[in-house]
């Protein structure tokens, strides 16, 4: 799978852009950007075999 740069809109009078996402799923594409980017993730369930070790 490769990577998909992503474009973050800040508009020129902004430092930060803030973003909400409200899903039963974490979706998010891999993705790369020049900006750092902080998530926070509420509740969540792990599964797969990494979730046990």
């Amino acid at each position: 799978m490769k990577a998909i740069l992503q474009k973050v809109p800040v508009s020129n009078d902004a430092s930060f852009a803030v973003r909400q996402f409200r899903s039963a799923y974490f979706d998010a594409p891999w993705h790369f950007h020049p900006e750092h980017e902080l998530v926070l993730i509420v509740r969540g369930k792990a599964s797969g075999s990494w979730a046990t070790a």
